[in-house]
């Protein structure tokens, strides 16, 4: 599925986009409503952003609804479409139920089958960091909190006579120094 969606350095991206029955908009939106929005792709762990919104072209009493999908992620596509399957299954079942073209179930074939069908190639996809994964942004937060934290320690640490600081207090000093230069 080499043709559908982009990939910038490790961030790929997929849009879906299914019409949403008409007797089936507002329990859609009810459905989208339950969900919390950290929680649900949190066993997807290659998801960098992900949204769902209902588009009503012109009058949204009047015309057709669709659901409109779009993440960005690490990996392939069928890497994520097999996380999504096994990681997400029901959420994903309950919210797509509601689109015409969904196999009925969240199974490898029908999900992949189903995104073959409803996916839109976006024209530009911008990454603020292309080269980093979830993991890495996690870590390199992670690591800043530490950072933050040592930093916290700074203002008791300058207080301290040179004699009365370990070896460890000195580090940390001279590392503020190197801020502060």
């Amino acid at each position: 599925m080499a043709d559908i969606g982009r990939t910038l350095g490790v961030i790929s991206e997929l849009t879906i986009v299914s019409v949403v029955r008409p007797d089936q908009v507002e329990p859609c939106r009810q459905v989208l409503a339950t969900f919390h929005p950290q929680a649900i792709f949190q066993a997807v762990p290659m998801v960098h952003f992900a949204r769902f919104v209902l588009l009503h072209p012109g009058d949204p009493t009047t015309g057709q609804t669709s659901l409109f999908f779009n993440s960005h992620y690490d990996g392939s596509l069928d890497a994520y479409l097999a996380a999504l399957a096994t990681g997400i299954p029901e959420q994903w079942n309950t919210i797509w139920s509601h689109c015409d073209n969904w196999p009925g179930t969240t199974t490898l074939p029908g999900l992949t089958e189903f995104v073959q069908h409803n996916a839109v190639t976006t024209n530009l996809l911008y990454a603020s960091y292309p080269s980093a994964t979830l993991r890495d942004v996690q870590r390199a937060l992670r690591v800043d909190q530490a950072v933050q934290d040592l930093l916290d320690q700074v203002p008791a640490l300058r207080r301290l006579p040179p004699d009365q600081l370990s070896p460890a207090d000195k580090a940390v000093q001279e590392l503020v120094a190197a801020f502060d230069a």
